[in-house]
């Protein structure tokens, strides 16, 4: 192959791959861009800082949504934080290989699980027992979701720790579990927050689990026990109605969420950041 011919192959591979990196730009930019157009038409005080309402009524908005998404989410991720870091440091520290492979697919294939099965999952585990939907059971929900996917994150972390470290702790005289307490863990920080962001990030826009779960409302949140709405329910249930105001209230929604989401994501790069 001459040197004529392999110049031409790098730039059409140049070439080809611009175009996808443009294409692919453009398509996520026009929905950006369409999602905000259509989205800050209806911010205005009453769509903060009121709750839903008829869908003919003018003044409305979706605070109790807001309020959901927070503290199913939050709930969430309280639960499942713990678990999975816990998780993470035993299956990096104590576990044998065998037993790290076990458990390993079987979080792969949690992971792996669609979102709407695990709705249907904790619909049997908890709404039918308690024969209601609530904001809890559509908490459980997101945690199941959550730990699968933190866990491999901060698992991973862990294991990429030198063993350099963890042999400087026990020959100072550290015990195993002060060794992972406060060497293996502080040294994995950066990598536990990352990976609580990329976990959060995605069950704060999950919609299906919360369906068969916390099955939505258009009042504030009244208890643990009782039907809590969220931002994704809302986006879902005004965006298929024929009504022009709830409509307006989806794309508003719509907007706000993309932008929470973007925020989450800056703010951990740059906490990450920081630490690094």
């Amino acid at each position: 192959m001459s040197i004529k011919t392999r110049m031409i192959k790098e730039r059409v591979y140049f070439f080809l791959s611009y175009v996808s990196v443009g294409i692919t730009l453009f398509i996520l930019g026009s929905i950006i861009f369409y999602t905000f157009i259509n989205g800050f038409r209806s911010w205005n005080l009453d769509f903060f800082l009121l709750p839903g309402s008829s869908p003919l009524d003018p003044r409305q908005g979706i605070a109790h949504a807001i309020q959901g998404s927070v503290i199913v989410s939050f709930t969430a991720a309280a639960l499942a934080t713990p678990i999975s870091i816990l998780a993470a440091i035993y299956l990096s520290e104590y576990a044998s290989d065998k037993i790290r492979g076990y458990i390993s697919n079987i979080l792969e294939i949690m992971a792996s699980i669609p979102s709407i099965v695990v709705g249907i999952i904790t619909y049997l585990l908890f709404v039918e027992p308690l024969r209601t939907f609530s904001a809890f059971a559509g908490s459980m929900a997101l945690t199941i979701m959550m730990i699968p996917y933190m866990t491999r994150v901060c698992e991973d972390i862990f294991l990429s720790i030198g063993k350099e470290y963890r042999e400087a702790g026990l020959a100072l005289g550290l015990h195993k579990w002060k060794v992972s307490a406060y060497i293996v863990l502080r040294m994995g920080m950066g990598g536990i927050i990352t990976g609580f962001a990329l976990a959060f990030g995605r069950i704060f826009g999950e919609t299906a689990p919360l369906l068969f779960t916390a099955l939505g409302s258009r009042t504030f949140f009244t208890g643990f026990l009782n039907p809590v709405s969220s931002m994704t329910l809302l986006i879902y249930e005004y965006s298929k109605s024929p009504f022009e105001t709830w409509i307006n209230i989806a794309w508003g929604a719509a907007a706000l969420l993309m932008i929470i989401i973007l925020f989450i994501n800056i703010l951990i790069r740059f906490v990450v950041g920081k630490r690094i």
